[in-house]
């Protein structure tokens, strides 16, 4: 009898990790796939630190699924650990970029981040986040996700 074979007919006295091994690969097995339910930038320094640890990662999936009412082992929050978005579209950084004036004694140069607020927004490092959620769960996940996500980055937001 293959592995797969004994995940798709599992025993009753099998234990409670081949249960659950049972349980997913049949769902992946009837095509029952982990869906995207919400993904959101994130920039908040202080949210992006929380969750690169497991207990970080698995609060938030938790706060989810109690917000949904749904088993926490049905959500699924992915961050990234590598930067895999382009922050600057011109492909330089703003520590590259200077505003300058010719005046009587040469030239004068000031660093964009020192002048311009606007710009300054643009230096944020900004990671994308995204919740996954299993079949059936969808819209209830999607909608407390959602939720969370943007409440990161609103102006006196939780830390």
């Amino acid at each position: 009898m293959t592995f797969m074979d004994q995940l798709l007919h599992c025993e009753d006295d099998a234990s409670e990790e081949m249960r659950r091994a049972h349980r997913e690969y049949t769902d992946y097995h009837n095509r029952y796939l982990v869906k995207l339910a919400a993904q959101r930038a994130i920039s908040d320094d202080n949210f992006l630190t929380s969750i690169t640890t497991p207990d970080g990662l698995y609060k938030v999936e938790e706060e989810i699924a109690e917000d949904a009412g749904i088993d926490p082992s049905n959500v699924y929050v992915d961050y990234p650990n590598r930067d895999s978005v382009s922050f600057y579209p011109g492909m330089l950084s703003l520590e590259d970029l200077v505003f300058f004036e010719r005046g009587t004694q040469g030239y004068e140069f000031w660093p964009v981040e020192d002048i311009s607020l606007l710009a300054r927004s643009f230096a944020r490092k900004m990671k994308l986040i995204r919740v996954y959620t299993t079949r059936g769960y969808r819209a209830k996940v999607r909608k407390c996700a959602e939720r969370l996500l943007e409440s990161v980055d609103a102006p006196g937001s939780r830390t």
